[in-house]
């Protein structure tokens, strides 16, 4: 039992201190930490149905805490869109991607079927892999998802070739006086890495512009990639038309931006980050729980108060900021108003009181180790402890 207590003393140090190199956590990372906690739960799981919970707990954390060894921070102006991104992600809907406003322009309607393929083709079969959306500034916002990033790359090279070409864009004028073929010019890039590949095209005619792009973006098995610019989904191709003034803001409004900014910064992993933070709860809730209910046992109340206060201490301080990150994800606007009209000045004393808090959770595993371990021994016999 003593050993078990301070492995999980040890475990819980690694998992508090967050000591980076350029945003690796190669020091005391915290899947380690929490393997020492599911190591010393293994000691005292026989002797408490909450350290049996607590080690269900620890054992999910060590993988979603391998998500914690590469730090992502993007600026929080991006929350919106990333808000958008995950909504698609987990619901399969591509009209959660289009932003309802961006700049002045509201989306004032969405389509499919008839109205994409006018003027498009190789588009995806199914309605529900092709979205159309229409903004109050004329702009035409079309997303695609295709059954991988090669087709996606390859529809938008055809694209290219056909309706987004000088011929094209010279039969399209036959028919869309916007288009005056006469006065055109494009542009198409091309970037490759061992992480990313990207392309795009942006055909100008007139005082439209037609802008298409691809990345195949970030990779969740390579935590290194999560701060290149590009999407999660490597499958989708975003083509906007519209006027030449508003093609930057609409690109914008759909691309990444991982790179660090400047004052206030966001995860773009507050999903995982919410659900972590959930489990940590739990594990904190059940190792106190464990020790409170093996000091009822000895006849410890001293430790049992002890366990009780600051069980209720963590818990009081983590159910602020597990709102806060729901709410980041929920309303992603709201919450960076909040933060920004002074909430910024409240997080740095909540920070350290929670830290603070784990400190003492710490503290009482120490001090578990050295009373409980004598007490216990010496009232029952181990093998007998209450399942």
């Amino acid at each position: 039992m003593k050993v078990g207590f301070k492995r999980i003393f040890w475990g819980l140090l690694f998992v508090v201190l967050d000591i980076r190199i350029n945003s690796f956590d190669l020091f005391l990372p915290d899947f380690v930490g929490y393997i020492l906690i599911v190591s010393g739960l293994g000691f005292l799981a026989p002797h408490d149905k909450w350290f049996r919970r607590a080690r269900v707990m620890a054992i999910i954390m060590i993988f979603f805490s391998l998500t914690y060894l590469v730090e992502v921070k993007v600026d929080s102006r991006q929350a919106p869109r990333l808000t958008r991104e995950w909504t698609s992600l987990l619901t399969g809907d591509l009209s959660t991607l289009l932003p309802r406003q961006v700049d002045s322009a509201h989306l004032v309607c969405t389509t499919s079927g008839k109205a994409i393929n006018a003027n498009r083709t190789h588009n995806p079969e199914r309605d529900e892999d092709r979205i159309l959306g229409e903004y109050s500034d004329g702009t035409v916002v079309l997303i695609l998802r295709y059954a991988s990033s090669d087709e996606a790359h390859e529809a938008l090279k055809q694209k290219d070739e056909t309706e987004y070409s000088f011929t094209g864009i010279l039969k399209r004028a036959e028919t869309d006086a916007s288009f005056r073929a006469e006065n055109m010019s494009s542009q198409h890039g091309l970037s490759a890495s061992h992480i990313t590949y990207a392309a795009n095209s942006r055909v100008e005619a007139a005082d439209r512009v037609i802008l298409q792009w691809w990345n195949r973006g970030g990779s969740w098995w390579n935590p290194s990639s999560w701060r290149d610019e590009g999407g999660w989904s490597g499958n989708l191709l975003y083509i906007v038309e519209g006027y030449r003034y508003s093609a930057d803001a609409y690109k914008s409004a759909f691309e990444r931006k991982s790179h660090n900014g400047v004052g206030i910064t966001f995860d773009p992993r507050f999903p995982i980050s919410t659900v972590g933070s959930l489990l940590d709860t739990f594990l904190i809730w059940g190792l106190c729980s464990g020790v409170i209910a093996l000091s009822i046992f000895s006849n410890n109340h001293g430790l049992m108060r002890r366990a009780r206060r600051r069980r209720n201490l963590y818990f009081i301080l983590q159910v602020p900021g597990l709102a806060v990150l729901i709410m980041s994800f929920l309303a992603p606007e709201d919450a960076l108003s909040m933060v920004s009209s002074g909430g910024m000045v409240l997080l740095i004393p909540y920070g350290f009181a929670l830290v603070f808090s784990v400190l003492l959770i710490m503290l009482l595993m120490r001090r578990a180790a050295n009373t409980l371990q004598e007490s216990v021994s010496s009232d029952r016999p181990t093998d007998l402890f209450p399942s």
